[in-house]
């Protein structure tokens, strides 16, 4: 069965950097449950909250257990969740209307988030694809944005916005601020 915890906060300063990676751990023993009564934790959103001096965490997790967490005597807000709310953050519905015929492949043009985010589309619906991308693969492509900063000759096929990965290879990481896209999770998975 799922369940659903909210506001479960975390003393940042306390716990360290890898809160998320024993996440879990945290919420068993705040509960007063042995981490085995846990089979899958995901975290569904989290947050900073800074409001009363030193910052918490605030996370909202889906649990999987055999044991009922919303009865536990918790000051916790747990509920028991819907499985389909789970795997809309898991892996959400892809929404592709296939009235189209076609035995041809279709070419997606760049490898950047979101030409491969669509060639994934198309191919979970069944169509064929080809990824055609100008420029240089990633590590060249490093190189050559470091010889830019430093002796200013851009490469115009390989630079910040050209080649593999797209602008989104030297983003800065909107996926890891966990903004309020249900769909990050299932980005981060899926790379």
């Amino acid at each position: 069965m799922w369940f659903q915890a909210d506001g479960f906060e975390v003393d940042a300063m306390r716990v360290g950097r890898n809160v998320d990676g024993i996440i879990c751990k945290i919420f068993c023993k705040r509960v007063s449950i042995p981490e085995s009564a846990i089979k899958q934790c995901i975290i569904k959103s989290k947050s900073i909250d800074s409001r009363r001096g030193t910052p918490q965490i605030v996370y909202s997790l889906f649990l999987e257990s055999d044991i009922d967490l919303a009865a536990l005597k918790t000051p916790l807000k747990i509920t028991v969740s819907d499985e389909s709310d789970v795997q809309k953050k898991i892996a959400p519905e892809l929404h592709i209307r296939k009235n189209i015929s076609v035995d041809s492949p279709i070419i997606v043009v760049g490898t950047g988030p979101a030409g491969i985010f669509a060639a994934l589309a198309l191919c979970r619906a069944n169509f064929k694809v080809i990824i055609i991308d100008r420029g240089k693969k990633v590590g060249e492509r490093s190189a050559d944005w470091q010889k830019f900063l430093r002796d200013r000759e851009l490469d115009e096929e390989s630079n910040l916005l050209i080649g593999e990965g797209g602008a989104g290879t030297f983003s800065d990481g909107k996926l890891f601020t966990r903004t309020k896209d249900p769909d990050c999770n299932f980005v981060l998975k899926t790379f």
